[in-house]
């Protein structure tokens, strides 16, 4: 038996048992639940029957969508190329500025960063140069 078959074989002996006790209180005591979540799978039950109770499989959450429409990642991209030698922090400050789009609020300092990831990282890596003793 697999664990969500079991979980569903649980849910439905508490709505069992509550209903041949007739006290939902008892019921959720015997199983150790609260009424709450009693109250939530019996909606569930009424609703969509024994299927209702089954556990529902969430899958992976998918990343946050852009919050940038297609213009506004040109107008960063097209910044980001005229002037290479910016960085993310400084081209938010410069986005922020009339002349640059008059955006009301400036993007948070990784979005214009994000913003040439998607598209193929308009940002070089900033080299390391390694330590050395003499």
């Amino acid at each position: 038996m697999t664990l969500e078959a079991s979980v569903h074989a649980f849910r439905l002996r508490v709505i069992a048992r509550a209903q041949a006790l007739g006290n939902v209180s008892q019921a959720c005591r015997e199983f150790g639940i609260s009424r709450t979540l009693f109250y939530r799978w019996r909606r569930r039950y009424l609703a969509y029957g024994p299927d209702g109770v089954y556990p529902r499989r969430w899958g992976p959450r998918r990343g946050r969508p852009s919050g940038l429409s297609a213009q506004d990642e040109r107008a960063i991209l097209a910044l980001a190329l005229a002037q290479p030698t910016c960085g993310p922090a400084r081209l938010a400050v410069q986005l922020a500025r009339p002349e640059h789009g008059a955006w009301h609020l400036a993007p948070a300092t990784g979005t214009p960063h994000g913003c040439g990831d998607a598209r193929g990282s308009v940002f070089a890596e900033r080299q390391r140069t390694p330590i050395t003793r003499a």
